[in-house]
């Protein structure tokens, strides 16, 4: 749960009793710190939703020929069909198809055919393991947190297993052991949100790595090339992608002037980067190959990500292995030894990793609930920094009673927003790798700190892998809009109150609102190149926020229109609230009434009145969930007006506050401060006020982001593969079924794409030929032309002549 909310939400209840502190300071502080608390926990929820929403438009765009739902009850967006390797192969298949103009349409419709099917796979199979998991453990619904059981590691996980065997005795007389069990269930729901919480924040991390590469790059259209997660790609240590990303930075600098040579450097960058997926993935299954054993989960490191060859203790059992393979004679068993030794050493750094982006997720977790007023991309460098902490002391003493130091408050927190900035500025050196690269632009490999410690987790886990592809330097943040205009044309696109809310919130356009103000400041006129450079980035992120925002309301849309076109006669809801948003086919007597209604409308004999019965049933349940929504939004928001409006459009009860480990305590202590009078509008009470709402901020936008990140991949299939179900199997969306992380799926989207990639391209060259073609005729046409003028003009003056 939210223990730190609930022992907030307590002491302020505490307060509210007794009429000396009810409107004291201490229940202010603690008004106060709910409030934050609440504020970041709706920041994390919107981000994470938006994420979900922009992947799953990028599915739709890539295979628009996907179902909304691949089976009914998992939706496209949770079916998590890019995490499934088989599906990723077939994807990557059918682009190779389409790439190819000797591809028939009976090929593409095959290899479409194959990529739908195996979307349905694993769809039917992710709802499978969450309807099994759910049986399995009755007290929990399907979904913890907002995520579903299927992708929760309970059985692996000790303490919720031993709570379970605890659970199975008190069964067998439920009534008398009514409130033993009752208490072993709450701790067992407490442990799945603490799992569900840690996988909200393990996402969070990997979905900030791809929208920081595609932020930095914005002429890749989806978080995946080739299927390969674009974190993993690493194109910054690529060295013919580097060159090139130079070059397009210094034709930024004179963007009319070099539109041309932009535009063919971006598709040079394009395909140098399906390139490096194409190579990774044949790397990746020759270390599959060699590995057969080592398991890794779907969506988490590559093993060729790993930089296995520059372990010294692989490299010495590798070299082992070689050696008693040579022999004349060699030893089978020991043979198969050593090969067992090796797997087990890459099986061991494959747990390593995995061990690192977990403590990676909880440290960034920590940092943004310790200063909730920073940006959403910060590192554990953020809270090493000692002006940071001196700062935050100050904020803690001006908390002593938040309604009097509203002013300075704000101020210091608007201090620490921009020594933030500054510290991930610090946090990387201004080097460049050679004298072509623009100047004033950051290395692109560049992690390093001012003290030239390395960052905690680029050393414990980036060492060997992946370095940041950055386009500018942080420096101090200061407003976005003040944009000093060089030329016309670097006026940034029109605002929408959406686009502009993303961009305030958005890491990547304040590094670069930074820069632009640092070289105005240094010297406009001297700079004006490199600033026109970075506003004309500017530009390419304010359309990538906007783009992305389209293709995630196109991506609910679809959804909305899929479930009205399933269960037609349920109409529209009363408050207004999409069907997707009520969560109908997670309610396990609207998920009956629905078997009991496809039943019956299978059956050619049942007659009209009963089945005009089941959908009146249906309608009513729906109508009660919906009620039941806005009843429990009422409540919430009368318990924590201190809250107001979240960001990402989330609301309080998405957020599950009352059971968050931050908000819990902070709860208590609000409700402790509420049983007095005297402490009940105090001081303390705002400043807990004030953390509640921080917190629930940003978990909004955490949870806007994750769904928007998975709508938008959701939709991007669909682009891609026009022809994919939206749900591949009844109850299991496309974008849930992880049908990318299927290898036989990319193998048959591969496929296709290439087919289709080289059909494309001989269309192209017979185009060619036929306007050489035409040129020439038109040539040929107009030399006999002239022939005939000149024959006919001698012919004449010797007519004239006799």
């Amino acid at each position: 749960g939210w223990p730190r909310t609930r022992q907030r939400w307590r002491g302020r209840r505490g307060l509210a009793k007794d009429p000396a502190t009810v409107e004291g300071p201490e229940a202010r502080r603690l008004e106060k710190a709910i409030g934050d608390l609440a504020r970041r926990a709706a920041e994390g929820e919107a981000e994470r939703t938006r994420h979900r929403l922009v992947d799953a438009e990028g599915l739709h765009e890539r295979f628009p020929f996907l179902p909304e739902e691949p089976v009914p009850g998992m939706p496209l967006v949770e079916a998590g069909v890019m995490d499934d390797p088989e599906f990723r192969a077939l994807a990557n298949a059918l682009v190779d198809l389409r790439r190819s103009p000797q591809t028939s349409p009976q090929a593409l419709r095959s290899a479409e055919e194959a990529l739908a099917g195996r979307a349905a796979e694993v769809a039917a199979a992710k709802l499978r393991a969450t309807e099994e998991a759910q049986a399995r453990y009755p007290f929990l619904s399907k979904r913890v947190a907002g995520v579903p059981l299927s992708e929760l590691p309970l059985v692996q996980d000790e303490l919720f297993q031993a709570l379970v065997a605890q659970r199975a005795p008190l069964l067998g007389s439920p009534r008398t052991n009514a409130a033993k069990l009752h208490a072993v269930e709450t701790r067992a729901h407490d442990r799945a949100r603490q799992l569900a919480d840690a996988k909200s924040k393990l996402d969070g991390l990997r979905d900030t790595a791809d929208d920081e590469v595609r932020a930095r790059n914005p002429f890749l259209p989806h978080s995946d090339v080739y299927g390969v997660p674009l974190r993993e790609l690493g194109l910054p240590r690529d060295p013919e992608y580097a060159q090139l990303m130079d070059r397009r930075l210094a034709l930024k600098e004179r963007p009319v002037e070099n539109a041309a040579e932009l535009t063919a450097v971006e598709a040079h960058l394009k395909r140098r980067a399906t390139e490096v997926a194409e190579a990774k993935l044949v790397a990746e299954a020759e270390l599959r190959a060699k590995y057969p054993t080592v398991a890794a989960a779907p969506e988490g490191a590559m093993l060729s990500s790993l930089a296995l060859t520059l372990d010294p203790l692989l490299a010495q059992l590798e070299q082992e292995c070689a050696a008693l393979a040579e022999q004349p004679k060699p030893d089978r068993a020991a043979v198969r030894a050593a090969e067992a030794a090796a797997a087990a050493r890459v099986q061991e750094l494959v747990d390593e990793d995995a061990n690192a982006e977990e403590e990676a997720a909880q440290a960034r977790a920590a940092v943004l609930k310790r200063y909730p007023m920073c940006a959403r991309d910060v590192t554990e460098a953020v809270g090493k920094d000692a002006m940071l902490a001196s700062l935050a002391a100050l904020h803690a003493g001006l908390l002593s009673d938040p309604s009097v130091n509203g002013t300075p408050l704000a101020d210091v927190e608007a201090r620490m927003r921009e020594r933030c900035a500054e510290v991930e500025s610090g946090r990387r050196q201004q080097r460049r790798r050679r004298p072509a690269n623009p100047p004033r632009l950051l290395d692109m490999n560049d992690v390093a700190l001012e003290s030239g410690e390395l960052d905690d987790y680029h050393s414990r886990r980036h060492r060997h892998r992946r370095g940041r592809i950055l386009d500018a330097q942080e420096v101090p943040m200061d407003t976005a809009g003040e944009v000093h205009e060089q030329q016309g044309e670097t006026k940034l696109l029109p605002r929408s109150r959406h686009v502009a809310a993303l961009r305030r919130s958005d890491p990547y356009y304040q590094e670069l609102v930074a820069l632009r103000d640092s070289l105005v400041k240094e010297d406009e006129a001297v700079n004006a190149d490199g600033i026109r450079c970075v506003e004309e980035q500017m530009k390419d992120r304010v359309a990538q926020l906007r783009s992305d925002a389209a293709r995630a309301r196109a991506a609910e849309m679809r959804a909305e229109v899929a479930l009205q076109a399933r269960y037609p006669f349920l109409g529209p809801t009363v408050t207004g609230e999409m069907l997707t948003v009520v969560g109908l086919e997670d309610d396990a007597v609207f998920v009956g009434l629905a078997t009991e209604h496809a039943a019956l409308k299978a059956t050619p004999t049942t007659p009209r009145p009963a089945l005009a019965c089941v959908e009146q049933r249906m309608r009513a349940r729906a109508s009660e969930l919906v009620a039941e929504h806005a009843r429990e939004e009422e409540a919430l928001r009368e318990r924590l007006p201190f809250v107001g409006v979240l960001p990402g459009g989330v609301m309080l009860r998405e957020l599950d506050m009352a059971n968050d480990p931050d908000v819990k305590p902070l709860l208590a202590q609000l409700e402790g401060l509420a049983k007095d009078p005297a402490t009940v509008e105090g001081p303390e009470a705002r400043r807990l006020e004030k953390a509640i709402g921080d917190l629930a901020r940003r978990a909004a936008e955490g949870e806007a982001e994750r769904t928007r990140h998975r709508l938008v991949d959701a939709e991007g299939l669909h682009e891609r593969f026009p022809f994919l179900p939206e749900e591949p199997v009844p109850g299991m969306p496309l974008v849930e079924a992880g049908v990318m992380d299927d290898p036989e799926f990319r193998a048959l989207a591969n496929a296709l794409v290439d087919r289709v990639r080289r059909r494309r391209r001989c269309l192209s060259m017979s185009g060619v030929c036929q306007r050489w073609y035409c040129g020439w005729r038109r040539r040929s046409c107009a030399r006999r032309r002239r022939h005939r003028r000149a024959t006919r003009s001698c012919r004449s003056a010797w007519q004239a002549c006799r």
